[in-house]
């Protein structure tokens, strides 16, 4: 099973979406900023962790939202 962490950064009325680059698996989508936990992490480690790689911030993190599980093919993940 592989999983990820997705951030909703808001600020007053705004939230930030991101969108995929050109040549990035679905490219031009739009997502919130995340990505893969290692094992060794929390969620909330992981999350405050590809913040900071994608971003370049340093998050306050706060309570969890939503919670989903996914089969993709038949294999969860």
């Amino acid at each position: 099973m592989i999983k990820v962490v997705a951030g909703i950064i808001r600020n007053k009325d705004k939230v930030l979406v991101c969108q995929r680059k050109a040549e990035a698996r679905h490219p031009f989508k739009w997502e919130f900023p995340g990505g893969k936990i290692y094992k060794t992490e929390t969620p909330e480690a992981g999350l405050k962790r590809e913040l900071a790689e994608e971003l370049d911030i340093t998050a306050e993190i706060g309570g969890l939202i939503y919670s989903n599980e996914y089969s993709y093919n038949g294999a969860v993940g």
